[in-house]
């Protein structure tokens, strides 16, 4: 595959010629496609950026086991969707991989109204008052460009950045496929600290009629800026990649798109403290048996629940009937005493027990004797009889 037209009549809209050697009597169908690469210079899509076009190989007058087709014009329009200029490739359309390493065709340069932006150094964050150096790819030769931002959250229109305009563009030269740098720089006095703008190159492309072109990126004037590599020239000798993840942080999940209860029970509370309602605390309180499901505190109410109002908490004299495993409140169960008291408690209950056993071994001579008298009136009662 080859081309016959030079790169600034590409560029300023005259067809480009592509040419396919070959087999003799095969119909070659070709295609324009611009390249899109990510930061690591790796190429992430081909554009289809013409019509494409046909032709039959014939015999080269000077080779006749070669065939070529010829005079297959191809007019690049740069597609939609805004896909940068800089590189073209030229190749057949039957094939449709990425992967140039594999793939016949040619690359040749182009430009066009959406440049490439390499960075300028920063990421989103960047400082004020500092001159920033915007590397770019893909212009047209001979071509101004100039800076332009709006602040979205106001709905404003594009405004010309200070020291930017069509009268004062920054003329961009040489081959497309080469870095270019444009300059601009955030004064203090008109942007705020924090707040986001967006911002965008404009192009004497626009005056000349068609569709506008622009390519934009965020910003935001910070007293702390993040520094950030400028992306890698295109290399076809890679694999190819992703592309680059979109900036634009509307892009991320709603946070509270995942529902949770308004109020989970804090694992590292103290289960009986309780809140400072004006009430006395109950004291050395144990906290609730873990082995019960009705000792666990719940959840008040799931999301979007409506928190009920708090009741008084009881005195410590609270009814049993009231605090029954089914329907106990988590610290609010009758206090059971400390453990020093459950201690004392069992040493009285060995103390009654011994008492009783000794009463009962000084009344049993007196038990077997009514015994032996109830025995001997029954038997002369038998003998009377």
């Amino acid at each position: 595959m080859s081309e016959q037209n030079q790169v600034t009549r590409i560029n300023l809209g005259e067809p480009l010629t592509a040419i396919a050697y070959g087999n003799i009597g095969v119909d070659a169908s070709t295609q324009a496609y611009l390249v899109e690469f990510n930061a690591e210079g790796a190429i992430t899509a081909l554009v289809p950026a013409a019509q494409g076009a046909t032709a039959t190989t014939r015999v080269l007058p000077s080779d006749d086991s070669v065939g070529r087709a010829r005079d297959m014009q191809l007019n690049v329009r740069q597609p939609e969707g805004n896909p940068s200029g800089g590189w073209l490739f030229i190749g057949l359309t039957d094939d449709t991989g990425i992967d140039l390493r594999h793939r016949i065709g040619t690359l040749i340069e182009f430009g066009g109204k959406t440049l490439h932006l390499y960075g300028d150094g920063y990421t989103q964050f960047k400082p004020v008052d500092e001159v920033l150096h915007l590397d770019v790819m893909g212009h047209v030769s001979g071509e101004g460009y100039w800076v332009q931002y709006r602040d979205p959250s106001e709905g404003a229109d594009w405004m010309d950045l200070p020291g930017h305009s069509e009268a004062d563009s920054q003329r961009l030269t040489g081959s497309p496929k080469q870095r270019q740098q444009i300059t601009y720089t955030l004064p203090s006095g008109l942007f705020e600290i924090g707040r986001e703008y967006e911002f965008r190159i404009n192009s004497t492309l626009n005056r000349l009629g068609g569709d506008q072109r622009f390519v934009e990126w965020d910003v935001t004037p910070s007293l702390a800026p993040e520094r950030e590599d400028k992306g890698k020239d295109f290399n076809r000798d890679l694999a190819p990649g992703i592309p680059d993840p979109d900036p634009d942080p509307t892009d991320d999940p709603d946070p509270t798109d995942d529902p949770k209860p308004t109020q989970d029970p804090d694992p590292t509370a103290d289960p009986t403290k309780q809140p400072d309602d004006g009430t006395d605390d109950r004291g050395d309180a144990p906290p609730p048996s873990t082995t019960s499901d009705s000792a666990a505190p719940a959840p008040q109410g799931g999301a979007g629940a409506p928190k009920q109002p708090q009741k008084p908490k009881k005195s410590p004299d609270v009814d049993a009937s009231q605090t029954s495993p089914a329907g106990s409140v988590w610290g609010q169960e009758p206090n059971p005493g400390t453990a020093d008291d459950r201690a004392l408690q069992a040493d009285g209950g060995v103390s009654r027990s011994l008492g009783l056993f000794g009463l009962l071994l000084l009344l049993a001579p007196a038990g077997w004797w009514l015994m032996a008298r109830r025995r001997a009136a029954s038997d002369v009662g038998e003998r009377l009889t």
